[in-house]
């Protein structure tokens, strides 16, 4: 049963046992914790029901929008330049083409274009489409203003790209089917989609569009969906300009924040809102939670959330009507009018201005001081007049009222600086804690960011406690010397209750002020606390002190014991609740903390949930990424908790509480450097190369070449080699040994370094077979490449400063200066021409050959069966195996 005495003690004016100080150091906040955590992580993450196929057609169905994903993907990865690629851009042509036929609103003007754009090895497509009102003539339309609708289709190696970006592709297929069947929408201003390639090679889709395409002039506004990996719902990542929320802000799931805009330039993310930014005002929306299978073989339409495609596409629609009836793309942005905009649990958007807000926390600090001064003040001049009678306050102690302010304002100085000492040591014990977990397991919160949260919340409560311990023993030692001799004990408890609030609120205040001062529009989460703080204590200390005045003035003249007596028989009542027993400072942190809380934990949740998955992807980083992921929880956690101190001040037993919530720490440690980083859905990625190189030597007096009979020339020398990269901070060589141990295949020649092994390759035949010179006539040699199947291969010629150099196959090609780059179709030979006028002794052909097939990879497909939490991270080209034949000529 629960001892009610038990409860009603811990919650008296200053408890002195163990368990009041653990009740109140730890227990009560941690229930806080849970409650609001519950509110942030369910609600705010919460997606919408799915709509089903039968749901209207103007209306956006995630159903209908997931019936694309299985031709999307089926082909495997969409890299450039590959059957994939082709098989991809040929549905989505055609996706088109039905649309267009099967439309219901026939007021609206529907147009489809290809765009072919150069890249290096080949040519690529957009398709792009626009939709206007038949009414208006072409050349009219060409210079309206228009809306961008943006997705790219290609992926990278290895990786379905279901949710990157599949899921954007789907998406704007499905929201174009809604609009043209929306008999009552009226086009006055054109929307153009943009169907993309070549974004994962440097947004090279994006750039084509924007320098070369006809219709893109005119773009005033442009949408861009993309994807980080995230399965679930999706966040509008930047916006640009920022007075561009107020369109948001209609949308039925409001999910933005402005930390999006200055935390995504710190990290390794860029899309094509990159591109559309540079000249157009536009919006970025990506799926990020959790991205740990971006750019994965795991990227499958599987793993995307029922509700995710509904969420984004819901919104997407509703943001796209808006703007075509409330935006004609002509409004003018000040610039320095930045807006700060976050959602409240997906609910709410808040939105206004970095002018508002300089405004609002200027308001805040000037009422903060004047309520504290006008306090002060008043308690001075009562106490001046009257005898204290209230225990709490400084001026029951002595009978100089003069020295009780002067001890007043040293106790609030000397308050604020022990809480912004508590801070600061909070963060810095947290920073050094993780540079050691990092020495031991790092990585250790690679997919497990609760157990991260879990672990840096204590090591900066210790850090916290541990000085507010250090300053509780000052003050007593202080008190005991220099205090009143009778009742120093009381003294160092409860004189300066009061003080200790008002050192909060200032504490605030300069939060606010280096928030004006820095103008980072990230700091904006010190005004949502700053709110509810000072208006919710300030009302409180009023309050309090209204009543004790009234008590002081009610009873001057009495003696001492019938003040006693009135105080005994009142202490049932409400108003003791605020004079005698003030056991309100123990709910007042708790209802201020509330709804600020809730925010805290949704924002370090995001931030977490998207940081942690790209620490993987990178390389090494000017700050350890041990660090990035311990500064950010340690940051908002220590702010969060500041709120508690004077709360905290309340309790006695401070090394009792250090040891239990050391103990604490001590369980959470251990399992944090036992546990392992790395599981399947939480994979550790590498970026594989097969590489192998055959040096073939032509002789004219070795190998007489008639006209019609091709001589294959011998190898001279071939290396095979596997390098294998890794980005995070846990060594590879490990995982190799592993794997041999497993799969009892040796690998020969292993070198390794930190964040590199290379070895020799094994169990893979080259992609180029054979090279054969099937014709020479002077000059003029015709050579054949034999090789297995390619969509591109390259030929590249060294020290021939007069040539020719063609392509005989049926293959489509692109001729650099020294090169040519064959891509269009598959074949299994490459035959060139080369006429050569002059060169050097050292002259060569190098015939290179590039794919990106998994099972091409003996090594990859072993290692990832064999180690199943190893996952291959892709790149935009194919890039897995390079295969080069050189042949070089010789006259010695």
């Amino acid at each position: 049963m629960v001892d009610l005495k038990r409860v009603k003690w811990c919650l008296r004016p200053s408890p002195s046992t163990l368990f009041d100080s653990i009740c109140l150091w730890f227990i009560l906040p941690v229930l806080l914790v849970v409650i609001t955590a519950s509110i942030a992580l369910t609600v705010s993450f919460k997606l919408p029901k799915v709509k089903s196929q039968i749901t209207a057609k103007s209306e956006f169905s995630e159903e209908r929008a997931r019936l694309h994903y299985v031709n999307l993907t089926a082909n495997g990865p969409r890299v450039a330049n590959t059957k994939s690629d082709y098989l991809a851009r040929d549905y989505i042509l055609e996706q088109l083409n039905i649309i267009d036929k099967r439309r219901t609103n026939k007021q609206i003007r529907f147009e489809i274009d290809v765009q072919e754009f150069r890249i290096m090895f080949g040519m690529l497509k957009n398709f792009i489409v626009r939709l206007s009102d038949i009414d208006l003539p072409i050349p009219v339309i060409n210079e309206t203003s228009s809306l961008l609708l943006s997705a790219h289709y290609d992926s990278v190696e290895f990786s379905p790209g279901a949710s990157d970006d599949g899921s954007g592709i789907v998406i704007l297929l499905e929201i174009l089917s809604n609009l043209v069947n929306d008999e009552s929408l009226v086009l006055k201003t054109p929307i153009i989609f943009n169907f993309n390639n070549g974004e994962e090679i440097d947004l090279l889709g994006a750039t084509a569009f924007i320098y070369k395409h006809q219709w893109a002039h005119n773009v005033k506004r442009f949408i861009n969906l993309e994807s980080t990996g995230g399965p679930e719902k999706a966040i509008l990542f930047r916006i640009k300009p920022s007075q561009l929320i107020k369109h948001y802000s209609n949308v039925p799931y409001p999910h933005a924040n402005v930390i999006g805009d200055e935390v995504i330039k710190a990290l390794p993310v860029d899309t094509d809102y990159t591109i559309y930014n540079q000249q157009i005002a536009g919006f970025d929306f990506a799926f990020y939670l959790d991205g740990y299978t971006y750019h994965t073989s795991l990227d499958s339409a599987s793993l995307i959330e029922q509700g995710a495609l509904q969420h984004l596409g819901e919104n997407t629609l509703s943001l796209i009507r808006h703007l075509l009836t409330h935006d004609d793309g002509t409004d003018a942005f000040d610039e320095d009018e930045n807006y700060i905009f976050f959602d409240f649990i997906g609910k709410i958007l808040v939105k206004y201005s970095f002018k508002t807000s300089v405004i609002i926390q200027s308001i805040l600090i000037s009422y903060v001081f004047v309520f504290i001064i006008t306090i002060i003040t008043i308690d001075h001049i009562m106490f001046t007049k009257y005898r204290c009678n209230d225990k709490k306050s400084v001026y029951y102690y002595y009978s100089t009222v003069r020295k009780s302010l002067c001890l007043r304002i040293l106790f609030i100085l000397f308050s604020f600086a022990s809480y912004i000492a508590s801070l600061l040591v909070g963060i810095g014990y947290t920073l050094l804690i993780s540079l050691i977990v990092s020495k031991i397991r790092p990585f250790f919160w690679y997919g497990k960011s609760s157990l991260a949260v879990a672990l840096y919340f204590l090591t900066s409560l210790l850090g916290m406690i541990f000085v507010q311990y250090e300053c509780y023993l000052l003050v007593r030692l202080l008190s005991k010397r220099y205090g009143p001799k009778n009742n120093w004990k009381q003294f160092s408890y409860h004189a300066f209750d009061v003080e200790r609030q008002f050192s909060l609120l200032f504490v605030w205040c300069l939060f606010m002020i280096v928030s004006m001062i820095t103008k980072i529009r990230s700091f904006y989460i010190v005004l949502v606390w700053s709110i509810f703080i000072c208006f919710i204590y300030t009302a409180v200390i009023f309050i309090e002190k209204v009543l004790l005045w009234y008590s002081t003035v009610k009873y001057h003249g009495h003696t001492i014991q019938i003040t006693r007596e009135v105080d005994r028989q009142s202490k049932n009542s409400w108003k003791s609740m605020f004079t005698v027993q003030r056991r309100h400072w123990l709910l007042v942190p708790f209802i201020a903390s509330f709804i600020p809380l809730i925010h805290s934990i949704e924002l370090i949740s995001r931030l977490l949930r998207l940081a942690i998955p790209m620490m993987s992807r990178t390389s090494e980083t000017p700050i350890p990424r041990d660090l990035i992921v311990s500064a950010i929880i340690a940051l908002i956690i220590c702010i969060c908790t500041l709120t508690f101190l004077p709360m905290m001040n309340r309790a006695a037993n401070y090394l009792k509480t250090i040891i239990f919530i050391f103990i604490a720490f001590i369980i959470i440690f251990i399992i944090s450097c036992t546990t392992y980083s790395f599981t399947t859905m939480n994979p550790k990625l590498i970026k594989v190369k097969h590489s192998s190189r055959s040096m073939h030597i032509y002789n004219p007096k070795d190998l007489l070449i008639s006209s019609s009979t091709p001589v294959t020339v011998p190898k001279f020398n071939q290396t095979m080699r596997v390098r294998v990269v890794n980005n995070d901070q846990v060594p590879f060589s490990g995982i190799l040994q592993k794997f041999t141990s497993k799969s009892g295949q040796e690998l020969k020649n292993l070198n390794c370094t930190s964040n590199r092994c290379d070895f020799d390759d094994f169990n893979r035949m080259p992609s180029i077979i054979s090279l054969q010179i099937i014709s020479l006539s002077d000059t003029l040699y015709t050579i054949q490449f034999n090789h297995v199947s390619t969509y591109q291969a390259s030929v590249k010629l060294i020290g021939i400063s007069n040539f020719s150099l063609n392509i005989l196959d049926k293959s489509p090609f692109i001729r650099d200066s020294d090169s040519i780059y064959k891509y269009g179709i598959a074949t299994n030979q490459t035959i060139v021409d080369v006429k050569l006028y002059q060169y050097d002794s050292k002259a060569s052909i190098t015939f290179t050959l590039q794919t990106c097939d998994m099972n091409d990879s003996p090594f990859l497909s072993l290692l990832q069966q064999t180690i199943p939490y190893v996952k291959a991270f892709g790149n935009g080209e194919c890039q897995l195996i390079t295969d080069a034949a050189i042949l070089t000529f010789t006259d010695s």
